[in-house]
């Protein structure tokens, strides 16, 4: 017996709401920027900066190689800076218990470029067309 039946699948609609679900994340995560995620094990502001690179690349597809190179470039210096930088200085005490982390200086340059990070991302998700459209506009799906 042969099924003829077909299946309607909507790209669409599912990247929309990997978007929404990234945005998400970004939003939580910048919530409380400089506190380790118990589930990821991660700080929140390294928890945007994935979330921001992945909503990148819903995007990436339908950029211009000069808004990727953009990107590329801030997402490299962002990199370089995490990677070079301290940005939470661990707090142990006389006996070497963990005591916490404290944010060191470097976290207000970190922040700037993460709020840099995420206007250029918004603003390439907008120029694709896939962010929220505005009052009057259609959506996509």
């Amino acid at each position: 017996m042969e099924d003829n039946r077909v299946s309607k699948f909507n790209a669409g609609l599912l990247q929309m709401e990997r978007i929404h679900e990234l945005f998400r994340s970004v939003n939580l995560a910048s919530l409380h920027p400089t506190t380790k995620n118990v589930e990821t094990g991660m700080y929140g502001y390294e928890v945007a900066y994935s979330a921001l690179g992945s909503l990148f690349m819903e995007a990436s597809g339908k950029l211009n190689k000069k808004q990727i190179e953009s990107f590329k470039g801030l997402r490299k210096q962002i990199h370089s800076f995490m990677l070079n930088h301290t940005i939470m200085k661990k707090k142990v005490n006389q006996k070497g218990i963990n005591m916490g982390s404290s944010i060191t200086p470097n976290w207000l340059i970190l922040e700037n470029m993460l709020f840099d990070y995420q206007l250029l991302v918004r603003d390439l998700l907008e120029k694709t067309g896939l962010n929220s459209p505005d009052k009057g506009e259609e959506a996509l799906v």
